[in-house]
């Protein structure tokens, strides 16, 4: 990446340019994405980049510095799609293993709501709702 100092462009758009370089020590120890994100936890830090946005409009330039860490480089896979791929692996994992209880929890859920939803219902109403639902359920 050349030497640590140097700011190199890695991306331009319309309305500005995003300049990147490694991390040095004394730029800053937190991910500054990672502040306001909890699920998938930073690294620690691996460049510093300075996004400089120009408006045609505006005389003046926004600059942004930020330290991020890997997963937070610009180009690379989101943290948000890491962790919405994760979270899914994960539920599907959880409910092979435990696939009966699973089954278990949804038939008593449902239950649970064909009761609430027939709650107005007279007893008779009631009571073949409730015993055509239990017969479904076997």
């Amino acid at each position: 990446m050349g030497e640590a100092n140097e700011l190199r462009l890695a991306q331009e758009t319309f309305n500005g340019k995003l300049y990147i370089r490694e991390w040095q020590p004394g730029d800053g120890l937190r991910c500054s994405v990672g502040k306001k994100t909890t699920r998938v936890p930073c690294g620690p830090p691996v460049a510093v980049t300075l996004q400089v946005n120009s408006y045609r409009w505006r005389p003046n330039e926004d600059r942004y510095q930020r330290v991020v860490c890997a997963l937070h480089l610009p180009g690379v896979t989101s943290a948000g799609e890491i962790s919405a791929d994760a979270d899914k692996a994960a539920r599907e994992r959880l409910l092979v293993e435990h696939w009966e209880d699973y089954q278990r929890y949804v038939d008593e859920e449902v239950a649970r709501r064909v009761e609430e939803t027939i709650e107005f219902a007279s007893e008779e109403l009631r009571r073949l709702a409730l015993g055509e639902h239990e017969e479904a359920s076997r």
